[in-house]
């Protein structure tokens, strides 16, 4: 009996072995034979794979202050067009009117501010340069009068002054005294120059001209016609033509030879 027992227990045995050696070869024998769930044949489900977390949307880029600025003329534009093509309707109206109140309001603010600014901000402040008030303008115009009187005296130090006219020519005869004045007041010496062989009364020291005219590149200027020439840089400056009043004259002469291009304004 116990020969027996033994043998029932070493075969026992043999067959867990061998149920689980048949289950570790059951896979791959299930998938040779293509056999379903019903034997025990359903593979070992997979975990499925790691998705990677859905990328951020991306995020509009902020809008430019000149599209924001766009926007809101076209809003503006939008409602003025809404309430003409509906003139009667009060919401449209009212509409149109509290955008252009914000628009005033914007542009009341930017004023406010750019007062504020320039008082704080010298260096901004151009009324500092060419005052507008009047004592400050009054003493800039003296200022401005002491540098002009200085300026034209000197004149013939370094410039030479021709007066070019025509003796039939009515706005040279208006504008002759002007020029004579000018050089009395002055002490300018002014050399006169008829382009047609004739005087004026307050120039009958005139010279014809013999071609001065061409060689300055004015022959086709018209006349009366005052011009510098400046004998240190050899060049011409022309200060202006036709009838001109005499503080004009000095202005110009002034600026052209004595204030660089952008500092007076």
């Amino acid at each position: 009996m116990r020969v027996g027992k033994n043998i029932l227990i070493l075969a026992l045995l043999w067959l867990v072995s061998a149920g689980a050696a048949a289950a570790e070869d059951k896979p791959k024998w299930c998938d040779l034979q293509k056999l379903g769930w019903h034997f025990y044949c359903d593979p070992d489900k997979e975990e499925p794979a790691a998705q990677p977390p859905p990328a951020p949307a991306a995020q509009p880029a902020p809008k430019t202050a000149r599209e924001r600025v766009a926007a809101i003329r076209e809003e503006l534009e939008e409602a003025r067009a809404e309430m003409v093509l509906n003139p009667r309707d009060p919401a449209a109206v009212a509409r149109y009117i509290a955008l252009q109140r914000q628009t005033l309001d914007r542009a009341s603010d930017v004023s406010d501010t750019w007062r504020r600014v320039i008082w704080q901000s010298p260096d901004l402040d151009y009324s500092l340069e060419r005052p507008v008030g009047t004592m400050a303008k009054r003493t800039w115009l003296d200022q401005r009068r002491a540098a002009e009187d200085r300026t034209i005296r000197g004149l013939n130090e370094r410039y030479g002054v021709f007066f070019f006219f025509a003796s039939n020519c009515v706005y040279c005869h208006a504008f002759s005294p002007i020029m004579r004045n000018f050089a009395d007041k002055y002490g300018v010496s002014v050399m006169a120059v008829s382009v047609d062989g004739g005087t004026l009364p307050e120039w009958p020291e005139a010279v014809r001209d013999t071609g001065q005219m061409a060689r300055f590149g004015l022959s086709e200027k018209p006349v009366p016609a005052v011009v510098l020439y400046d004998t240190k840089a050899n060049q011409l400056i022309e200060v202006g033509y036709g009838v001109l009043s005499q503080q004009d004259l000095e202005e110009r002469i002034f600026v052209l030879t004595q204030v660089e291009i952008g500092h007076d304004y």
